[in-house]
């Protein structure tokens, strides 16, 4: 591939910690070189992802992020200036707020901001005022909006912090091939935690934060199990 016609782009994430943002930076930076992509991923290397982002990227910058850095910000503009960055692709809010201001720092560059979770809810009225305040103004300097899921896509048109058509459903997609299916001891487990063979078992993993939705499943599963007595909610993961 010549390098010439390769074409740079920046990623911008607050963190390296496991969760769904950097694997889905890890996934799309597994293929961004098949396509003529040179990924600079710019994110604290505060969690587990930092080496794979170290491995995958084109170049990796350990910068600071949290909180909000305007030395961090200059960093990042000097980067995108002397390095022929095209377009910078932010991943959650955190990192919307540099993308953002980079373009309007420099305005021939694309921006692309996807969110990866709208829960304006669970703010304060004055810091939910502030962010939609923010992201209304921010919106003007985004060139296309990404949402992993179609009631995300509704939630930020409603909120007006997203422009119906530059906005796009790319839904949140999981590698089935890393999974061996046949290997796994469905019986041993079953026995393990008591569950009777041929009952209903619902699982889910996700970090125990309101932002993951539990408050949801429960009472759904409470409506489910009123059918299916037998059901069994296994809940996977972590947190307060």
């Amino acid at each position: 591939m010549s390098t010439s016609n390769t074409r740079k782009i920046l990623y911008i994430a607050v963190s390296s910690e496991t969760g769904g943002v950097p694997r889905h930076i890890a996934y799309a930076l597994e293929k961004a070189k098949s396509f003529g992509f040179a990924v600079t991923v710019a994110c604290p290397s505060d969690g587990a992802y930092a080496a794979t982002f170290r491995k995958l990227s084109a170049e990796y910058i350990d910068l600071p992020l949290k909180p909000y850095s305007l030395k961090s910000l200059f960093l990042l503009n000097r980067y995108v200036r002397n390095n022929g960055i095209f377009l910078v692709h932010s991943h959650g809010k955190g990192a919307g707020m540099y993308a953002r201001p980079l373009r309007f720092l420099n305005p021939g560059l694309k921006v692309v901001h996807t969110f990866h979770g709208i829960y304006v809810e669970k703010y304060s009225k004055v810091f939910r005022t502030v962010y939609l305040f923010i992201e209304r103004e921010l919106k003007r300097f985004t060139d296309a909006f990404v949402c992993v899921s179609e009631s995300e896509r509704k939630e930020a048109l409603r909120l007006d912090i997203a422009v119906s058509e530059r906005t796009f459903v790319v839904n949140n997609g999981v590698d089935v091939s890393v999974f061996h299916p046949h290997s796994v001891d469905k019986a041993g487990y079953r026995k393990q935690f008591g569950i009777p063979e041929g009952t209903y078992v619902i699982g889910c993993v996700a970090r125990f934060d309101v932002d993951k939705g539990h408050e949801y499943l429960i009472p759904a599963f409470q409506q489910f199990v009123k059918e299916h007595p037998d059901a069994y909610l296994i809940l996977v993961g972590d947190g307060a």
